[in-house]
Formats: structure tokens, sequence, C-alpha cells
């Protein structure tokens, strides 16, 4: 009986601290400072602070000088920027016309963090690029 008791919590101990298949759903953004997203201060002031990816409880700092306001996106909102279909998680920034669009996607075992400047023109296409890697 106590080897099945040892054997479960080994089993429970392994399961919790294996980083190689992380879950990759624990994730937010945290916008610090004030480059959140506030109909109250927008326009006003302009924005400063960073933008910080959480996975699993780690922070990885993605942008140290925010120049936009940024908000999570929902995933009903990731067609209408033209984000891949597999991206985990978005958010966009916004600040006197122009802003970015963050974006997360899984490859193999770490998440890839994507970046794509925007401004108000509609017919200009800015190129997609790797801002971060995270292990998982």
């Amino acid at each position: 009986m106590k080897s099945y008791f040892l054997f479960i919590t080994m089993l429970l101990c392994g399961c919790a601290s294996n980083r190689g298949g992380g879950n990759a759903s624990q994730m937010t953004w945290e916008f610090r400072g004030s480059c959140a997203y506030n109909s109250q201060t927008e326009n006003r002031d302009e924005p400063k602070g960073n933008v910080t990816l959480n996975v699993n409880g780690e922070s990885y700092q993605i942008i140290s000088r925010a120049k936009g306001y940024y908000r999570e996106l929902d995933p009903k909102e990731f067609s209408d920027y033209g984000l891949p279909s597999n991206t985990l998680i978005a958010a966009k920034s916004w600040h006197a016309g122009f802003g970015n669009l963050l974006f997360v996607m899984r490859h193999s075992n770490q998440l890839e963090v994507y970046r794509q400047d925007m401004n108000e023109s509609k017919d200009n296409e800015y190129p997609v690029e790797k801002v971060s890697t995270i292990p998982i």
C-alpha cells in the first residue's frame, strides 16, 4: 500500500514539474504603466510602460517602452486583423495614428511572440517580426 501512495505522489509531482508539455492556455497580457487602454486617459497622456506576457506563472517582458495604448483582443477579433488561425492570444495598441499587433503561436515546445506595426492607412503592409521565444 505504501508503494502505491509513493507511486501516485511521484506521478503527481512529475506531472506538475513537467515544463516540456506546459499548458499554453495559461497566458495573460499585462500592460504596466500608462500603456493600458483607458478611455479617460487615451489621447491626453503619452503612453508609457511595458508589455509583459505571463505564461504559467512566469513573466516575460515583450516590449520595454510602449508607444501605444494596449488592450487584449478577443479571439473573435483575430480574423478582423488577419491573424493566423493558430493564434493563441493577441493584443493591439494604438496612439496618434499608429499601433501594433502582438500575437502568440505555439511551435513545438515553445511559444513565439510576433509583432506587426500598423497605421491608419488601409493599403500598407508591414512585415511580421518575431520578438520573443518562450520555452514551455
